[in-house]
């Protein structure tokens, strides 16, 4: 009786574990979207006024869930940000697009995107230029 009693228990052990394996997809621990810039400012040196100047801000999701961008709103109308709106996967890339008018503006400007994300966090992202006039340009000559 003690022999079939030990095998049952063996037995039913063995079952039990069977039926708690992890699939490769279960094993990779989930962590939160996070988002990471390759730079967070950006200097276009010197521009005349009334120009109108452009950079792209790239970043990376290192999390392993999806990472959206909520908003990334301006300091300023002069400073428009453009993003693509689908959820960014885990290891892949986006990019913020951001464009300043210097239109109506001279000397050194700085101005702020800050950018808020599914995760709650919020990353400023910060360009500047030192803009000069038509007439400063002439008094220079």
């Amino acid at each position: 009786m003690k022999i079939i009693s030990v095998i049952s228990f063996v037995f039913s052990f063995l079952l039990i574990s069977c039926n708690n394996k992890i699939s490769p997809d279960e094993s990779k621990e989930e962590r939160p979207a996070k988002i990471e810039f390759e730079r967070t400012a950006y200097d276009f040196g010197t521009l005349q006024a009334g120009e109108v100047a452009e950079f792209t801000f790239m970043f990376k999701n290192t999390g392993t869930l999806p990472l959206r961008l909520l908003s990334a709103d301006s300091d300023c109308g002069c400073t428009i940000s453009k993003w693509d709106k689908q959820p960014i996967q885990e290891n892949e890339s986006g990019k913020i697009t951001v464009t300043f008018d210097t239109q109506g503006f001279t000397g050194n400007m700085f101005k702020t995107v800050t950018v808020k994300t599914n995760t709650g966090e919020t990353i400023e992202l910060r360009i500047g230029a030192l803009i000069i006039s038509n007439i400063e340009l002439r008094e220079n000559y």
